[in-house]
This record gives C-alpha cells, sequence and structure tokens, in this order.
C-alpha cells in the first residue's frame, strides 16, 4: 500500500471532512523531525478537511498489548465509542471533542498501568469541530 497515492489522493478526492486516526509509533512526529513517517503525517495534518489524531508524540512508542488485544490507542477508541465512555454529557451522541477528551486521558493511565511507559495521544488538527461523529443506540 502506498500512503501516498492508496490513502492521501484517495481520500483527497472525497468531497467532504475526514477524521484519522494514525495508531503508530512516533506518530506525532509533526512536532519533531523522524524522517520520512513524520513527514507525511505532517503534510497530512496540514489538508484542509482532515481532522487528525495520533496516538502517540514523536518520540514516544504506541504500545500493544494481550490485555487490550490491540494498542492502548486503538483500544481507548474502542472503549469510548463502544462502551460509550466517551459520552460526556450523556446526550447518546458522541462529538470528536468528548471522544478526543477520552483519547487523550485514557490512553498514558492504560500504557503507565500495564507497560509503565509514557505515551500521549495529540490531536494536530481538527476541521471537524465539536461535531457529532457516534451515536449510541
Amino acid at each position: 500500500v502506498s500512503y501516498e497515492a492508496d490513502i492521501v489522493d484517495v481520500l483527497s478526492l472525497i468531497p467532504c471532512k475526514k477524521l484519522i486516526f494514525i495508531d503508530a509509533c512516533y506518530s506525532g512526529g509533526s512536532k519533531g523531525d523522524n524522517g520520512e513517517v513524520d513527514r507525511k503525517i505532517r503534510e497530512l495534518s496540514e489538508k484542509r478537511g482532515f481532522t487528525t489524531i495520533v496516538s502517540s508524540q514523536g518520540t514516544e512508542a504506541s504500545y500493544e498489548d494481550d490485555v487490550w488485544q490491540n494498542g492502548a490507542f486503538t483500544e481507548a477508541i474502542v472503549e469510548g465509542l463502544h462502551n460509550a465512555r466517551a459520552d460526556e454529557d450523556n446526550n447518546r451522541l458522541i462529538t470528536i471533542n468528548e471522544l478526543w477528551h477520552y483519547i487523550r486521558d485514557r490512553v498514558p493511565r492504560l500504557v503507565e498501568r500495564v507497560k509503565n511507559k509514557p505515551q500521549h495521544p495529540d490531536l494536530l488538527r481538527n476541521d471537524l469541530g465539536d461535531a457529532a461523529i457516534f451515536s449510541i443506540n
């Protein structure tokens, strides 16, 4: 899969705003300089219409564990949406800001408890504002 041709270019052709989650080590690299991956993430986060949330700062790993059966970042997204833990105001709608607040708070606690390491997600750009992105049945 070509990141540029198969992901960024294709998404750019779709006339709507996009919510992108990047669960990869050093994915917050738009604030640092970790090579080609950083450059591509930086380019993506600068595109209009993209909201980009990354799993870690540019100097941090993104941790996985058998306890979560995936990465801590993905686990927090699943908990926030599926278990409705991100619904701060209990209106049965989860907004981008509610999900971001949940991820931002949950990931460091999960990783610290299980791995005793730091991991801090980052919201690189938010062109969605506080739009509702998930409805709880």
